[in-house]
């Protein structure tokens, strides 16, 4: 369901599966805990992974936070994962992120620069619609690598010149 009063989720320690997306239609939430005996998820400063931080879950869309570094060791940015984070102006991914989900930052109009590394190999469809502050990516590897990246349907902006793409190499 569709609710903007939902500021604060707690997942319990018998939590054992949250589905990617389950999360996204809450636009008023702020943070996302975690019980510290759940095997399966843990919490980094309000933002839900997997417990091995390879998949980030959920960021909280009302997150008052304005810059973000993705938690060391996440391989993965889940299905609307970070979508609708609308004080998200910076965001930085770790360099074992290799592939980033669909609609994963879907709405996240207030995103003007993202850090991708080198080992980026796919971008699903819709990562990045109606990202539209987007204006810079910076990128760890080089022009080469970053057209190697497969990028999926409605990611225009990466492709059409919109955003600048600036490479390390």
């Amino acid at each position: 369901a569709v609710t903007n009063n939902l500021e604060k989720i707690m997942i319990p320690a018998s939590a054992t599966v949250i589905e990617e997306a389950s999360i996204y239609w809450n636009y008023g939430l702020a943070a996302i805990e975690v019980d510290g005996n759940n095997k399966n998820y843990i919490s980094d400063d309000g933002v839900l992974y997997t417990a091995q931080g390879k998949l980030l879950v959920s960021y909280p869309p009302a997150s008052d936070r304005t810059e973000y570094t993705v938690m060391e060791g996440c391989e993965r940015f889940g299905i609307y994962s970070l979508s609708q984070a609308m004080g998200l102006t910076e965001l930085h991914a770790g360099e074992y992120l290799r592939e980033i989900g669909d609609s994963a930052l879907y709405g996240s109009s207030s995103l003007s620069e993202i850090g991708l590394p080198k080992g980026l190999q796919k971008i699903n469809d819709s990562a990045f619609l109606f990202c539209d502050a987007l204006t810079r990516v910076d990128f760890s590897g080089s022009s080469e690598d970053w057209s190697g990246i497969e990028i999926g349907e409605k990611n225009e902006c990466l492709t059409d010149g919109s955003v600048e793409i600036h490479c390390a190499e």
